[in-house]
């Protein structure tokens, strides 16, 4: 899933004199964005190089981007399960447009998927990178949220009991209140079975290798 979260990057002045120019707050994040990027897709070449994959391709458009990029659905041929999702630009051909690398338990069960997108021009840096951290416990699969700065971005929860399906979800603007009325859903024991087995924090998770 692609969160639209515009990063504003901007250039760094010259300064006329000889001490050293602070860091850009916005070109430290556009470096790490980067470096982030480049895992991810090292991730995926790691895990389609150790096994038989089958890709399907097909070619996609945005208004006004006639047939802008191709995308490359990298499957498992033993389980089918998705190993990836590139989409590549077709003018120039090899730059990547948006990336999702899946990782699985020896179950099958989905554990982390990361995600990485560039705007349509600018590629300075990603202007989106996620990392969903996925739990399971009770008829409940949960995952938490983050980009790569580390930042909690969004919360859902899917807990099924006897054919009902009951959902919980929570944004990165109400964390602040979730824990209070008229909300209170993180005091909840549907929201502590579905996220007590998910990271708090991103952690290690932030390096993709």
């Amino acid at each position: 899933m692609l969160l639209g979260v515009l990063i504003a990057l901007l250039p760094g002045a010259v300064l006329a004199s000889d001490q050293p120019m602070p860091e850009n707050p916005g070109d430290a994040r556009a470096a790490a964005w980067n470096r982030f990027a480049d895992a991810v897709y090292a991730l995926h070449e790691r895990q389609i190089e150790s096994r038989d994959v089958i890709p399907h391709e097909r070619v996609g458009s945005y208004v006004d981007f006639p047939k802008f990029y191709k995308e490359v659905t990298y499957k498992d041929a033993t389980d089918k399960r998705i190993l990836s999702r590139i989409r590549w630009e077709t003018r120039p051909p090899g730059n990547i447009h948006t990336m999702e690398v899946f990782v699985y338990d020896e179950s099958g069960r989905l554990l982390r998927d990361y995600v990485v997108s560039y705007l349509l021009t600018h590629r300075n840096a990603p202007f989106v990178t996620l990392i969903n951290l996925h739990g399971y416990a009770d008829h409940a699969h949960g995952y938490r949220q983050f980009d790569a700065s580390g930042e909690k971005l969004y919360e859902q929860c899917v807990v099924t009991r006897d054919g009902r399906e009951t959902r919980i979800e929570i944004h990165d603007d109400e964390f602040p209140f979730a824990h209070e009325p008229p909300l209170e859903v993180m005091t909840t024991a549907e929201y502590k079975s579905c996220f007590d087995e998910v990271p708090v924090k991103l952690g290690r998770y932030a390096d993709p290798s």
